[in-house]
């Protein structure tokens, strides 16, 4: 009789090792050729910890992955992925991935992301992307991004964004942008703002604007360029350019004459406490003689 309790506690104790393996299977080690030409079968709730192989195709990968054209993950991916090509998650990923190409994840992203032309992460971006093109945020991003061309967040940023082109974030950014053409932001910008020809916010500015031409509509900060502008009357800081407009902004046409240059035409911006003037003028009256003109600026109170 107790040969009989024991034989049957081992069987189930058998079957419920092997219901639990079922449900928790795993790949181990793979080598991969091409899709479904592998060591491993791609099974659902499969797992890969270990994988070589050209074109790898599994259900999640838990660990390491180094693939000689691409690799695909049907689920999340924790660890590393890497490939020569492409790398693509089509759930989470969590970990480091490195493409000749490009990285795509199609959920959410952690981590360190380096990719030779794009990385595409469709959710929310946290840690640090490196794009030779660009990176491209479909939501949101938290952390730094550095693009050779252009960074681009679908809906809000926090963080830094360098980029040799420019920087856009769809709605908001929260931090540090730096272009090498331009930078844009839907509605807001929080931080600083530093672009080789143009900051443009489509609704506010908190923090600084550094740039040949900076535009925003209000907020509260310092604009610095040649020329700034602010589109709305609750604008709270200070402009420092060439030019300085605003909606109360007066704009005077002047002719005049003077000893140094005969004739004169310029345009006087005048603001509440400053005001600047952007002119030119000629030194003769005889056209006969030879032609001279000069250009002038000048910046006052009043």
């Amino acid at each position: 009789m107790i040969r009989k309790i024991n034989l049957l506690t081992a069987v189930l104790l058998l079957t419920a090792v092997s219901v639990f393996g079922q449900k928790n299977s795993s790949g181990g080690l793979n080598f991969s050729i091409w899709k479904n030409v592998s060591t491993q079968k791609n099974l659902p709730g499969r797992k890969a910890y270990l994988n070589l192989g050209v074109l790898t195709h599994v259900n999640e990968l838990r660990g390491l992955s180094f693939n000689i054209i691409g690799s695909r993950a049907y689920g999340n991916v924790y660890g590393l992925q890497t490939s020569g090509f492409l790398n693509q998650a089509a759930m989470n990923a969590y970990g480091l991935q490195l493409a000749g190409i490009s990285n795509i994840t199609a959920g959410d992203f952690s981590g360190i992301g380096l990719a030779g032309f794009v990385n595409l992460m469709v959710g929310e971006s946290k840690g640090i992307t490196v794009a030779g093109l660009s990176n491209i945020n479909g939501y949101s991003h938290s952390g730094l991004n550095i693009a050779g061309l252009v960074n681009v967040t679908g809906y809000k940023g926090t963080g830094i964004d360098l980029a040799g082109l420019g920087n856009v974030s769809a709605v908001e950014h929260r931090g540090l942008m730096i272009g090498g053409f331009t930078n844009v932001t839907g509605e807001s910008i929080y931080g600083i703002q530093i672009a080789g020809l143009t900051n443009i916010n489509g609704k506010d500015m908190h923090g600084v604007q550094i740039s040949p031409f900076n535009v925003t509509v209000g907020g509260k900060g310092l604009q610095l360029g040649l020329v700034n502008y602010h589109g709305g009357d609750d604008f709270k800081g200070f402009q420092m350019g060439l030019v300085n407009v605003n909606p109360s902004t007066k704009v005077q046409w002047m002719i005049y004459g003077g000893s140094s240059t005969k004739v004169n035409t310029a345009a006087r911006f005048k603001n509440d406490l400053f005001y600047t003037i952007l002119g030119v003028g000629s030194h003769y009256l005889d056209f006969g003689d030879k032609f001279s003109g000069s250009l002038f600026y000048r910046a006052g109170l009043g």
